[in-house]
C-alpha cells in the first residue's frame, strides 16, 4: 500500500510539474481544473453506461458492487478508461467510449467475481454495436492498465453451479 501511495504521489507530481513547465504559473490551476474535470466526466459517463448494461443482462448486486468498485478505484479512471475506450477501436463516435469502458468494467467484475458472464452476452445487450472481441481487447487493456492481471474464468463447477441458480 505504501508503495503504491508513493507511486501515486510521483506520478501526480511529475503531472503537475509538466504541466507547470508547458504553459507557465497562471495556467496550471486552470489545467489542474480542466483536467480533473474531463475525468469526472468520463466517470459519470462510465457509470450511467454500467448501470443500464447491469440492468439489461441481470446482473446480480454483488457483480454491480464490484464493478462500481473497480470504476471508482484510483487507476482505473485515469489509463484504465482511456486504453479500454483506445482498445476497442473507433471510439470517436458520441458514446462509444463510455460504452467500451462500461463492457470492459463489467466482463472484468464479473470474471473477479467468478460470476458467468460471456463477452458475446455483453455484446448483446450493450446499446451500441461492439463485438465480443473489441470487448475482450478493452478489458485486457483495462486491467493491464490498472497494473491487475486478468483472472482466468471461473471454474467448470462453479460455472455449472451459478448457471444452475440463474435458471
Amino acid at each position: 500500500v505504501e508503495a503504491l501511495d508513493a507511486e501515486r504521489k510521483r506520478r501526480r507530481f511529475e503531472d503537475q510539474s509538466q504541466w507547470g513547465r508547458n504553459a507557465g504559473p497562471s495556467a496550471t490551476l486552470e489545467q489542474l481544473r480542466a483536467a480533473e474535470s474531463r475525468r469526472r466526466r468520463r466517470v459519470a459517463e462510465a457509470q450511467a453506461c454500467m448501470d443500464a448494461l447491469s440492468d439489461r443482462l441481470l446482473l446480480p448486486d454483488h457483480v454491480r458492487a464490484r464493478a462500481r468498485s473497480l470504476l471508482h478505484d484510483q487507476a482505473a479512471p485515469s489509463e484504465g478508461l482511456k486504453a479500454a475506450a483506445s482498445a476497442a477501436r473507433g471510439v470517436t463516435q458520441p458514446g462509444r467510449a463510455s460504452a467500451a469502458q462500461a463492457c470492459a468494467l463489467v466482463v472484468w467484475a464479473a470474471r473477479s467475481s467468478s460470476y458467468p458472464l460471456h463477452p458475446d452476452d455483453v455484446s448483446r445487450a450493450c446499446a451500441i454495436d461492439i463485438d465480443a472481441k473489441a470487448i475482450q481487447r478493452a478489458t485486457s487493456a483495462l486491467v493491464e492498465a490498472c497494473g491487475q492481471k486478468i483472472v482466468s474464468g471461473s471454474s467448470a463447477s462453479q460455472f455449472v453451479a451459478v448457471l444452475g441458480d440463474r435458471l
